[in-house]
């Protein structure tokens, strides 16, 4: 399955956040480390979405404000 990034973010609650957006939503998300070894609070998070709901993940996005 091919997944597109719409944002990154730094701190896995942010993207955690972000996440439960989205899938809440009902898109299809995931989220992805940035850095192997860096804590939780400190590295930056890929927020992915499949390429077919790119526009409405980030239309859900702008909605929540973020």
């Amino acid at each position: 399955m091919m997944w597109t990034v719409i944002r990154m973010t730094k701190g896995a609650k942010q993207a955690d956040d972000m996440e439960a957006i989205l899938t809440g939503a009902g898109i299809m998300c995931r989220k992805r480390p940035v850095y192997k070894n860096t804590s939780d609070a400190d590295n930056y998070y890929e927020l992915l979405v499949l390429p077919s709901e790119t526009e409405a993940a980030n239309e859900i996005l702008l909605e929540n404000g973020i």
